[in-house]
C-alpha cells in the first residue's frame, strides 16, 4: 500500500480529532502541535462533510495534486507557469472531469496552493522533540532548501500571481501564509517561554524579521539560499532576538 494516500487519510482524521477537541472545549495545543500538516486535507473535509472517503475519490484527488505538480515543474519536459495553467489541462493530465477537480476546489488558485502544501509541510516540518529554538532553526534552514529549487521559483509565480489577483491572494493567505505564520509564531513563543529569545516583542514582530532575507532572496533573486549562507544569516538574526 502507498504511504501516500494513508498520509492524506491520518491528516484528515487527525483534523476532524482536533475540531471535535475545539468544540468539547478541550485545548486543542497539545493535538495542534502534532503535525503541523492539517492544512494539506482542509478541503477534503469541507467537500466529504464527514462522510468515510471513498478509495476512488482519494485517488482522483491525488492524481489532480500529483498532475498539477508535474505541469508546474520545470524540470519536466512538458511544463507550464502558473499562468499557463488551467483546470482543463489539469483535468487532462489527470484524466478526470472538470466537474471532479471542482467538487474538492473552487478554482485553478486552489488547486495549486493544495499541490504547493502537500510538498511544502512535508518539507519544512516544525519539530516538537527539540529545543524550539533549535526547532527554529531546522525549519528556517529546511525553508530556504525548499525554495532553493524548482518550489522557490514556484513560490514567486504564485506571489506574482496573488499581486493582481484578490481571490488567489485571499486563497494564499487564507491557506497557506496564515497557519504557517501561526506555527512558526507558537513556536517562537515557546522559545520565549524556554528563555532563549527577548520577551519585549511579539511573536510575530520576531518572526518577520527571522524569515523576511528569504523571501527578500527568492523574490528579487539577490544572493544564495544555501545552507551555510543561511545558517550565517540565522545566527545574525539571532543576535537581535535572543534573550537578554
Amino acid at each position: 500500500m502507498s504511504w501516500i494516500p494513508v498520509l492524506s487519510m491520518t491528516l484528515l482524521c487527525w483534523r476532524s480529532t482536533r475540531r471535535r477537541c475545539s468544540c468539547e472545549g478541550a485545548s486543542p495545543h497539545a493535538v495542534d502541535r502534532i503535525p503541523s500538516q492539517v492544512d494539506v486535507s482542509y478541503r477534503i473535509e469541507h467537500v466529504q462533510r464527514g462522510r468515510p472517503m471513498a478509495i476512488r475519490s482519494e485517488q482522483s484527488r491525488r492524481a489532480i495534486l500529483q498532475s498539477t505538480m508535474k505541469l508546474l515543474d520545470e524540470r519536466q519536459p512538458e511544463s507550464v507557469s502558473i499562468q499557463q495553467l488551467s483546470i482543463e489541462r489539469i483535468a487532462r493530465e489527470a484524466g478526470v472531469s472538470k466537474t471532479t477537480i471542482y467538487r474538492w476546489w473552487p478554482n485553478k488558485a486552489a488547486v495549486i496552493i493544495d499541490t504547493f502544501l502537500e510538498n511544502h509541510i512535508l518539507a519544512t516540518p516544525v519539530r516538537e522533540d527539540l529545543p524550539a529554538i533549535d526547532a527554529l532553526r531546522e525549519h528556517f534552514l529546511s525553508l530556504a532548501t525548499v525554495y532553493a529549487g524548482f518550489e522557490g521559483r514556484l513560490m514567486a509565480q504564485l506571489l506574482a500571481e496573488c499581486q493582481y489577483d484578490p481571490a488567489t491572494l485571499e486563497e494564499f493567505k487564507k491557506h497557506f501564509w496564515r497557519p504557517r505564520r501561526k506555527v512558526v509564531s507558537e513556536l517562537i513563543e515557546r522559545a520565549i517561554e524556554e528563555g532563549s529569545i527577548r520577551t519585549d516583542r511579539r511573536a510575530d514582530e520576531i518572526a518577520e524579521r527571522i524569515y523576511a532575507p528569504i523571501y527578500f532572496r527568492l523574490l528579487f533573486q539577490e544572493g544564495a539560499l544555501d545552507a551555510d549562507t543561511m545558517r550565517d544569516g540565522f545566527g545574525l538574526a539571532l543576535e537581535g532576538i535572543a534573550a537578554r
